[in-house]
């Protein structure tokens, strides 16, 4: 009894112990499952600190090295990155105190060419868990020199499924597993937002450098380009300069070859006036008594004589009058206006009237002749060009000035003709009222016809 009743009741006591010890572990599974969690959580945390506050890749390299060897307890591994210039393997993490446990002849941290396990990682874009790496096929087997690898695990870094980087580790302590694999990826794809952010700020400094190059490049050729452009302003200013004074040197000497022309003429014609007419005066008085003497039929051959003198006479008189009239210099302007606006009227049959403002006269005598030369340059151009039936003549003050105007009401002229370097008349008009300081405009009469307009200083 007692060992049919023991029986059972050993066999139930033995059944809770095994239940008891199997919770124990599942326990002991789960916390040790959930610590390593939080440790890889706490490692990506801090990860992502650093991805923050940091630029530098040696860093960041190796922050990440860190947290993979002591998730994975792995002694040995590297961490790199691909330059984006020549698609090599920078691996920072090479340190020496690495190769001289590899005691490899070569020692570099810039891998050209991808060989081996991790190569295969980078030339295949997939990752590698394997215990057995002697026996993998994928293996090439172990350098000279190298450290034994007993056990393996590789992850590439990928961003948009390109390629920028790999993290490696070797020999753990224990056999690598699918959460090795996991908690290493999740560690790669942070290095491969941090390997783009450098991507991305060589790139910015690339260009930041090529537009700063081409700024500078800019910045040269618009120096060079405005020292010209400031030499040729000066040189332009230079000779302006230049031609500003030879004109107003131009506009002295025509200033000057009118005053002599002027006095050239009324000392021409004074001369021709006197010394001719007065010749000739005295030949018709020889003349007359000289037909007084002679028989009756050698006076009618006198009397054709005379007559042929007094034509003499009346040609000089005009020649005098046409290169000076006295009435200018006797009169003044108001008169020789008058008599040159009747003479006008009688040789064009234009009707050609004169109005003249009281106080109006001029008494300095170069003002006097160059109006009355610009006035009878206007009227010429008027009998020439305009086909008139009215004239109008004004000399009149405004303010400080003395104002001459000449209005006809004929066909007008063409702007293009007012402003034609042939216009010799017009040119001459205008040099003579800027000899005086004055300014001469000529324009279109409202309703057809010409104005002539000059104004001088007076006063």
């Amino acid at each position: 009894m007692s060992g049919g009743g023991c029986g059972p009741s050993g066999r139930a006591s033995g059944g809770d112990g095994e239940e008891a010890t199997g919770l124990v572990g599942h326990v002991s599974a789960l916390q040790k499952a959930l610590g390593w969690e939080r440790e890889q959580n706490r490692a990506l945390a801090e990860l992502a600190r650093v991805l923050l506050v940091s630029s530098d890749m040696e860093e960041i390299s190796w922050k990440v090295l860190e947290y993979a060897r002591k998730l994975t307890s792995s002694p040995f591994g590297f961490v790199g990155y691909i330059d984006i210039e020549t698609g090599y393997l920078v691996c920072p993490t090479m340190t020496r105190d690495v190769w001289e446990q590899c005691r490899m002849p070569e020692r570099d941290y810039v891998f050209r060419e991808f060989r081996g396990l991790w190569g295969w990682v980078l030339r295949n874009r997939r990752p590698i868990l394997t215990n057995s790496p002697s026996r993998d096929p994928r293996s090439t087997g172990v350098p000279e020199g190298h450290i034994p690898i007993e056990r393996f695990l590789s992850v590439p870094a990928l961003m948009g499924g390109v390629l920028v980087g790999q993290i490696a580790l070797a020999n753990s302590e224990r056999d690598y597993v699918s959460s090795d694999l996991e908690a290493v990826s999740r560690l790669a794809d942070l290095y491969a937002v941090a390997v783009m952010r450098m991507w991305s700020e060589r790139e910015l400094d690339r260009y930041r450098n090529q537009l700063e190059e081409v700024v500078r490049k800019r910045t040269r050729d618009l120096e060079v380009a405005v020292r010209r452009l400031e030499e040729e302003v000066e040189e332009r200013k230079r000779r302006e300069e230049e031609l500003r004074e030879t004109a107003e040197r131009l506009r002295s000497l025509s200033a000057h070859l009118q005053s002599v022309r002027e006095e050239e003429r009324r000392r021409i014609a004074r001369e021709v006036h006197d010394t001719l007419g007065q010749s000739l005066t005295g030949l018709k008085i020889e003349i007359s008594l000289l037909s007084r003497k002679l028989p009756l039929d050698a006076a009618g051959r006198l009397a054709e004589l005379t007559e042929m003198v007094d034509d003499t006479i009346k040609a000089v008189r005009e020649i005098a009058t046409e290169l000076r009239p006295s009435v200018l210099d006797d009169l003044g302007l108001p008169a020789a206006l008058e008599w040159e606006a009747k003479r006008f009227e009688e040789m064009n049959e234009v009707e050609c009237t004169l109005h003249v403002e009281n106080g109006a006269d001029v008494p300095d005598k170069d003002t006097a002749v160059a109006l009355f030369r610009i006035a009878q340059e206007a009227l010429t151009n008027v009998s020439r060009h305009a086909g008139a039936r009215k004239v109008e003549v004004n000399l009149r003050r405004a303010g400080g000035e003395l104002v001459m105007s000449i209005e006809d009401d004929g066909r007008g002229a063409e702007e293009e003709d007012l402003e034609s370097p042939h216009a010799l008349g017009i040119l001459s008009m205008r040099e003579r009222a800027y000899a005086l300081g004055g300014v001469l405009t000529v324009r279109r009469r409202e309703g057809g016809g010409t104005v002539v307009e000059v104004r001088v200083p007076y006063g």
